[in-house]
């Protein structure tokens, strides 16, 4: 899917993907990140993580904190339409 109002050009991806220094560019709608050696599309609904080959050791620990997060908003989100409840 694509997040509603997103605008990524080609041009974009390319600077993104082809930059070895620390890069964020933010679009209407999308984020793209370059942290070496993880480069990362990110919209609304989805968070796409590209790696070079030899560095697929860092998406598991990525994953996990990722995955963490989302249970703590999810708890905290919970936890307060309890209290609305109130």
């Amino acid at each position: 899917g694509r997040a509603v109002g997103s605008e990524v050009v080609l041009r974009d991806l390319h600077v993104v993907l082809s930059k070895c220094e620390p890069t964020i560019l933010v679009r209407r709608g999308v984020i793209l990140v370059s942290l070496e050696p993880l480069k990362a599309i990110v919209t609304a609904e989805r968070l796409y993580v590209l790696v070079p080959d030899g560095t697929d050791g860092i998406l598991e620990p990525l994953r996990v904190r990722l995955h963490g997060a989302s249970k703590q908003r999810e708890i905290a989100q919970n936890a307060g339409m309890a209290a609305a409840d109130t």
